[in-house]
């Protein structure tokens, strides 16, 4: 993505430059760009004042365009399903009421290959991101039907994880290991952190109380019913 972000500014700055070359009338090859301003000859443009020129009123809008697009080859020259792999892990830690099924996230821990981090600080916010949406999958979000009529289609009772719900730490772990298709070696991210948090979570509960919930959302029925039958095979 942040090699597409770079092209669409080159496009941009294609554009200003003919823009300037048509509406001031010099040569393409004297129009620079530096310290925020537009460089000619004998003259410092604003950007404002080219937008203005251009589109005679203080709005303007260009837009820019960039594409990159990833090898479907490997290493060898034989053709690969993905243009990279994505590698993630996730590690829970809970605390169960054995008495009434009720369970707590204390804390969750997400490590992802993220190829290249361009931008360390959003690389860590995107896989916290991540780790809330896996959260809701795996604890909260249900859709119900009852005789096939959908009973709760509204976001008051469908619900969604609050800020009460999240653990008291949530751990984002960047692994860096660049990746010669990724632009500048980064690879895609929030869809890896995301998938790790159901299973993680579901194994926490079972190294915890010896009970292993297969479908979600988890939630303390499940789990009270789950101990139960134990219970009842003991």
């Amino acid at each position: 993505m942040g090699k597409a972000v770079q092209l669409a500014a080159r496009d941009i700055m294609r554009q200003l430059k003919q823009i300037v070359v048509k509406e001031y009338g010099v040569p393409e090859d004297t129009v620079t760009f530096a310290g925020g301003k537009i460089r000619l000859p004998e003259a410092r443009l604003d950007y404002a004042e080219v937008m203005f020129k251009r589109f005679g009123m203080q709005g303007g809008t260009l837009v820019g365009e960039g594409q990159v697009k990833t090898s479907v080859k490997n290493e060898f020259g034989e053709k690969s399903t993905s243009a990279f792999w994505f590698l993630a892990a996730g590690a829970a830690e809970v605390e169960v009421d054995v008495d009434t099924g009720k369970f707590k996230l204390v804390k969750y821990a997400a490590a992802v290959d993220v190829g290249k981090a361009l931008n360390p600080l959003g690389c860590r916010q995107q896989l916290a991101g991540a780790a809330i949406t896996g959260i809701g999958q795996a604890m909260f979000e249900e859709i119900a039907y009852d005789n096939g009529q959908l009973i709760n289609p509204n976001l008051v009772d469908y619900v969604l994880p609050s800020l009460g719900d999240m653990p008291a730490a949530i751990d984002p772990i960047c692994v860096e290991v660049p990746d010669r298709n990724g632009p500048f070696g980064a690879k895609g991210i929030g869809e890896s952190a995301l998938i790790p948090v159901a299973p993680a979570i579901a194994n926490a509960v079972f190294d915890a109380v010896g009970v292993r919930i297969r479908d979600l959302p988890i939630k303390a029925e499940k789990i009270f019913l789950a101990l139960e039958e134990l219970k009842d095979k003991a």
